[in-house]
């Protein structure tokens, strides 16, 4: 998931994915700054079929979070699916 998670925030940020560190976040890019979280909200969104709200758009401020909340996103689908 983490290298799905990269290659989204190259296409957004045009930085080379091995230059993308493993706790890469709003303070350690510096292409990452407002208009760029909304830009890889938005990415993230399409790329993961899922429906971010404003209040996840404010805390997902890590790759560490994002991949986290991804994972979480996957597990209760997976979950759902089952019960039907």
């Amino acid at each position: 998931m983490r290298k799905r998670i990269k290659k989204v925030m190259y296409r957004v940020f045009s930085i080379p994915i091995d230059e993308i560190p493993d706790d890469a976040s709003v303070h350690s890019l510096a292409k990452w700054d407002s208009l760029g979280q909304i830009e890889l909200m938005l990415a993230l969104e399409i790329e993961f079929n899922v429906r971010l709200s404003s209040d996840d758009m404010l805390t997902l401020l890590s790759l560490e979070a994002i991949a986290s909340y991804l994972q979480d996103q996957e597990k209760s689908y997976n979950d759902a699916k089952s019960r039907l």
